[in-house]
């Protein structure tokens, strides 16, 4: 059972890491593309 909720937690993190990537590249290009109109 606690390797099984060490998994799941280990995968919630790396899908959160790569969310909050995410979500910061299309910020930098909203930012960019307002920056240039």
């Amino acid at each position: 059972m606690t390797q099984f909720l060490s998994t799941m937690l280990k995968t919630a993190a790396a899908y959160f890491s790569m969310t909050n990537q995410i979500f910061h590249f299309f910020s930098l290009e909203i930012s960019l593309n307002s920056t240039c109109t």
